[in-house]
């Protein structure tokens, strides 16, 4: 069982790592300036969502399969953050063939997206810790794995048979979309009963 402490080493030492490779990035391709302050800006935000989640309920009172699917999903997003910036270094100093490494990254980024939203749905934890009835948030679980399954899947289809060109413009618009309506969903379970 990993600790919370450990927990918070590994996400100080991803946030170190990944904004060295976002500002590494920034200066050798200032033109995308606002992709690698939006990439250097999430991993911090992303540690403090983690601090303010941990602060309401601790890590050792997570189920098993929360705990799981929290560490895999935080370590997880970091991993993705860094392959991307660490890409576009490779990139800069052409390394490989960057269209089919761009296009096999699209396709693997749905496919996470995909199987995420699979899994997501079977993390079940304490139905009384959230502020909703266990149905609700089951029911709100379910909405989130079709949504980010669906989104994933459209994701890797658009990145196998568009353009890269097409797929780099369209394929952030598809994750938003799928992240807004479970906010939303999220939103609608929270709100206060009317009797």
């Amino acid at each position: 069982m990993m600790r919370t402490r450990t927990f918070h080493t590994l996400i100080a030492l991803t946030v170190l790592v990944n904004v060295a490779l976002g500002i590494t990035n920034w200066v050798i391709t200032p033109q995308y300036a606002w992709r690698w302050f939006a990439g250097i800006m999430y991993m911090p935000s992303m540690w403090i969502f983690v601090i303010w989640a941990l602060n309401r309920r601790p890590l050792s009172q997570y189920s098993i399969t929360e705990r799981r699917f929290f560490i895999v999903s935080v370590l997880s997003a970091s991993l993705l953050i860094f392959l991307a910036f660490s890409l576009r270094v490779i990139e800069h100093f052409d390394v490989f063939n960057m269209a089919a490494i761009d296009r096999a990254w699209g396709i693997g980024i749905g496919l996470f997206l995909a199987a995420l939203g699979n899994t997501l749905p079977k993390v079940l934890g304490p139905l009384s810790a959230k502020q909703c009835a266990g149905s609700e948030k089951q029911s709100v679980q379910r909405f989130a794995g079709w949504a980010f399954a669906l989104a994933g899947l459209m994701y890797a289809v658009l990145w196998m048979f568009a353009s890269i060109k097409l797929a780099d413009a369209i394929s952030i618009y598809i994750v938003m979309a799928a992240l807004a309506l479970v906010v939303l969903r999220y939103l609608w379970a929270m709100r206060p009963r009317i009797i």
